[in-house]
């Protein structure tokens, strides 16, 4: 029997008429039948191109509509859909369909480099699918069920798609009819009842929870767009306006509407019933929060995709469990595999397993939910198995009351001194802090206690630097060697597209190690490697930036000549400072660079030049800059607000004390070597060159301190430093004429 495409067939003949799906993105309503009729149009599709049972069929698209008839149509014939997300990298996307090997691979909107996606591909829309109208037709073009079983694959989900590392997990129509069953039979899904699904397709959640468990009881899927600072913006309006009765969210989703709404909903939301949470773990204090302030239950689950999403589900008529996970669902069974003396994993054939109280080790799943394997790996897959039961790599313990509570994952553990902590622990008790959002516990390598503890903290305080506070915190909850040996406050938590913390990422970026990736981007420039002043320093701005989430400053000067209009060393030194902006900011995944352009007016000023071809100059470099979203301001109005006085300042070369500051100075010969190129006599380079000197000496104290914190960018060499402003200093190389040369000026050009 063919599970999914009957799921759609008793939907059809029981709510032909009812409403299956509203797409609020495009204003488009679909009812069971409209679903049905979609769903052969495509399956002829599939027969055009000879797409038959066991092929795979790609679908690299955001949230659509179409997902739903392309996935029954897929079940009908029994091929095996492969959804994925056009938001990875194109490399990411190219590895999934070397594995996968589609034999044909629809592409919906936001895929834009459609050569990767092979040459069997075709867009998904309904201009692009064969007129299917009424009863009549469908006799016209007769279409064979192809005879599937429980067993036969049914959907791959990828998991990871870096290069050469990607991983399909295999369900097949049994994982996936169970879970739906599961979901539909435990929250009570009803016909007509009407559930939003902000969720991606190309994760199981999405799939199970507003998806399959829908078609089955006949409810009706609101569709929006993926949940993000728009949707955020006007979620509860959009819940409002659509009479939701259920919302399937995920924790970070969670945090950000209470960031959002900190007063409650601003749109009648009295309809919604419950919200079904999943993707990551719950903290009790969110948990709690979110419902105070929103009014709304809130039930979670624990699985992953290898367990078609939940194998635990959190009872609506139960007393509440806010540390726990649930209970088992009935089609799995769940056992707890023990640690020995070491704390490590025993998987021994005597090992017992069984449900004891408090007894803590790793979670291990089997029944009908279970994934068949990982795709083209059959040694990865046995690997992840012990005895027909599926290792998740999660470690937890069952409670009296026969609920599930997860302790943390085996990678994450942390072995400091020889004994074994569990990062949730940690997590645990400073969220129950009046002043944490959230906190992450996890170990790094440490010559003296092998793995030291690093405890990264969201605040609610964006101030607050100081965490005496949490240690006293911790101190009085948790036993001394469980103690943090280093807090850290972070303006946010690097997750993934499903919101869980991603541990690797936060490693990188608390050891410092995106750090030095930015720093590396600053040497991007194809001229002669630069040279970077107080590295350490560089490195704290970088690293601050990241922890905190401000934009990381920098600043630069520019000079003028005799042009009035950019030639194409002008735009060629722009062009650099906005590939080191875009390498940055995609490497952090966000505008995290502030860069400032010091227009040298008062340079220009001393040079001499006309005063029409010096404003024409740089209102063309600020217009180019700023289209580029690179800031500019004059050097003249950094002297004005500082109280510096342009006559004052030339007029000094004059005075008394000033030979002997010129004599001190120890460099007067390049000076005047640069000033002798703009002017006719020896005595006028001799006084041009020590008008430079004395600007040099008023602002550059002045550019210090109000760019404190900010990097510094030149052209000038390392033997110009000591006429630069004292900040962190990178110095580039000029380019002439398609070869590299060091810049023999101060920062004044010809």
């Amino acid at each position: 029997m063919n599970l999914l495409y009957s799921m759609l067939t008793n939907a059809k003949a029981k709510a032909a008429s009812k409403a299956f799906l509203t797409d609020i993105q495009n204003n488009e309503q679909y009812s069971y039948e409209t679903l049905y009729d979609l769903t052969q149009s495509i399956r002829h599709l599939l027969s055009d191109y000879k797409v038959v049972k066991g092929d795979r069929v790609a679908f690299v698209t955001r949230n659509e509509a179409m997902f739903y008839p392309l996935f029954f149509a897929c079940s009908a014939v029994g091929a095996v859909l492969v959804p994925i997300s056009p938001e990875n990298h194109p490399s990411e996307i190219k590895s999934m369909l070397m594995d996968a090997k589609p034999k044909l691979t629809f592409y919906g909107e936001g895929m834009e480099d459609l050569s990767i996606l092979g040459k069997q591909r075709i867009a998904l829309k309904k201009s692009n699918l064969p007129a299917i109208t009424g009863e009549e037709t469908l006799k016209c073009l007769p279409l064979s069920d192809e005879e599937c079983y429980k067993d036969d694959d049914a959907l791959i989900i990828y998991t990871s798609g870096t290069t050469g590392n990607c991983k399909g997990i295999v369900l097949s129509q049994n994982n996936l009819y169970s879970m739906a069953n599961a979901f539909a039979t435990m929250y009570k899904y009803q016909e007509n009842q009407r559930f939003l699904c902000i969720l991606p397709f190309y994760h199981i959640n999405a799939i199970m929870v507003t998806g399959l468990a829908c078609v089955l009881s006949r409810a009706h899927i609101v569709l929006s767009s993926l949940f993000g600072p728009l949707v955020g913006k006007f979620f509860w309006k959009i819940v409002s306006d659509n009479k939701i009765d259920v919302l399937s969210l995920t924790p970070s989703i969670m945090a950000m509407l209470l960031k959002l709404f900190p007063s409650g909903a601003d749109h009648d939301i009295s309809h919604v019933s419950h919200a079904l949470v999943g993707t990551a773990p719950l903290s009790k204090t969110l948990w709690k929060h979110f419902e105070d302030i929103f009014g709304i239950p809130c039930y979670q689950g624990y699985g992953l995709t290898e367990t078609t999403t939940w194998a635990t589900m959190t009872p609506m008529k139960e007393p509440r469990h806010f540390e726990s996970v649930g209970l088992p669902i009935s089609c799995c069974e769940i056992k707890i595999m023990e640690y020995d003396s070491v704390g490590e994993v025993a998987y021994t054939q005597h090992q017992e397993m069984d449900n004891r109280d408090k007894k803590v080790g790793e979670i291990l799943i089997r029944g009908d939910i279970v994934m068949k394997g990982y795709y083209n790996r059959k040694m990865f897959t046995k690997k992840n198995f012990f005895k027909g039961w599926f290792k998740t790599g999660d470690i937890g313990y069952f409670g009296k009351d026969g609920h599930l509570y997860i302790v943390g994952r085996i990678k994450n553990i942390i072995k400091r001194k020889g004994i074994t902590l569990f990062p949730e622990e940690v997590n645990d008790a400073l969220r129950e802090h009046e002043n944490i959002v959230d906190c992450c516990a996890f170990g790094v390598e440490d010559e003296l206690l092998g793995e030291k503890v690093i405890l990264a903290c969201l605040v609610k305080d964006k101030e607050q630097e100081d965490v005496s506070e949490f240690r006293s915190y911790l101190r009085s909850r948790l036993s001394s060697h469980k103690l943090p040996d280093q807090y850290v406050i972070m303006r946010e938590f690097p997750r993934t597209s499903m919101g869980k913390i991603n541990i690797n990422e936060l490693k990188s970026i608390v050891g410092g190690k995106r750090a030095s990736e930015v720093i590396k981007l600053l040497n991007i420039p194809k001229f002669r490697r630069a040279n970077c002043e107080n590295d350490s320093e560089i490195n704290r701005l970088v690293q601050k930036s990241i922890l905190s989430g401000e934009k990381l400053g920098m600043i630069a000067y520019w000079g003028g000549g005799k042009r009035s209009k950019l030639n194409k060393f002008d735009i060629g030194a722009l062009d650099n400072i906005e590939m080191i902006k875009v390498s940055i900011n995609e490497l952090m995944g966000r505008k995290s660079i502030d860069f400032t352009l010091i227009l040298t007016d008062i340079h220009v000023k001393v040079n001499r030049v006309p005063t029409e071809i010096m404003e024409a100059y740089f209102a063309a470099i600020q217009s180019e800059a700023e289209s580029r979203e690179i800031k500019t301001i004059q050097l003249s109005h950094i002297w004005e607000k500082s109280g510096l006085d342009f006559d004052a300042v030339v007029n000094s070369v004059n005075q008394p004390g000033f030979t002997e500051k010129w004599k001190r100075f120890g460099h007067q010969e390049l000076f005047i070597l640069q000033a002798e190129k703009r002017c006719s006599t020896s005595e006028l380079a001799m006084v041009l060159a020590k008008q430079y000197f004395a600007i040099v000496e008023a602002e550059n104290t002045v550019i210090a301190r109000l760019f404190a914190d900010h990097i510094f960018f030149t052209y000038n060499d390392l033997s110009y430093k000591k006429f630069l402003p004292k900040l962190p200093t990178v110095h580039w190389y000029s380019h002439v004429d398609g070869n590299t040369k060091k810049s023999d000026k101060p920062w004044f050009t010809n």
